[in-house]
């Protein structure tokens, strides 16, 4: 059935609210305005922007998990997905690698996103009883990205068009707002660029995926 492609989000900003924020107002607001815990909240940049700067945190690299919300609901709801052997996994901006089942309903609601998220952190699958769904590996990264890689990037080359040519690849592609992926990934793969400028990474891997449709 199709070819093989792993799809891996590099840097995906899914982490739980920081102990070391438990006291900010932004925070303490937030959580009493949605009655949960600290813990059970995910740093998120557009509500919690004023403590993470307070506390020297990068707000261009953390604290926006529906960037990978959006990027998993693109993937999982594409018909390249669908009739190919698609195998998805997240690296986290804390080192955790999680793999995502394709078939998984992602939500379109970010809050219902929010509590499958906090259940994976701290159950370390979803669901919590077979995690057929999502869950925490511990493969090595190097294992994942295996020894044919391409990077999603705007500095990249033109892609071929040819689902052939990625057959048994690993596309990469960042989960970050702004920046640049570090040298452990640039000195794995191949850049290749989908548009002259820079695109939503939801935007860039739909294109990408279908293209090779």
């Amino acid at each position: 059935m199709g070819i093989s492609l792993t799809i891996l989000i590099y840097g995906a900003e899914i982490e739980a609210v920081p102990r070391k924020l438990w006291q900010e107002p932004a925070i303490r607001n937030d959580s009493r305005r949605r009655r949960r815990h600290p813990s059970k909240i995910l740093l998120y940049t557009p509500v919690h922007h004023d403590a993470m700067v307070r506390h020297g945190i990068d707000v261009y690299r953390r604290g926006r998990p529906d960037i990978t919300q959006d990027i998993l609901k693109t993937i999982c709801n594409h018909p390249f997905t669908r009739e190919n052997r698609v195998s998805i996994y997240l690296y986290t901006v804390e080192g955790r690698t999680i793999w995502v089942n394709p078939e998984t309903r992602i939500p379109h609601d970010y809050y219902r996103f929010e509590g499958l998220m906090i259940q994976l952190l701290e159950k370390g699958m979803v669901p919590p009883d077979d995690g057929r769904f999502m869950r925490i590996v511990y493969t090595p990264l190097g294992e994942i990205l295996g020894d044919k890689v391409f990077i999603l990037h705007e500095e990249g080359e033109e892609i071929p068009p040819d689902k052939e040519y990625y057959d048994g690849s690993t596309l990469v592609i960042g989960g970050f707002q702004k920046g640049d992926f570090d040298s452990e990934i640039l000195g794995r793969g191949r850049k290749i660029s989908i548009y002259r400028e820079p695109l939503y990474a939801s935007t860039a891997i739909c294109i990408f995926l279908t293209r090779i449709l």
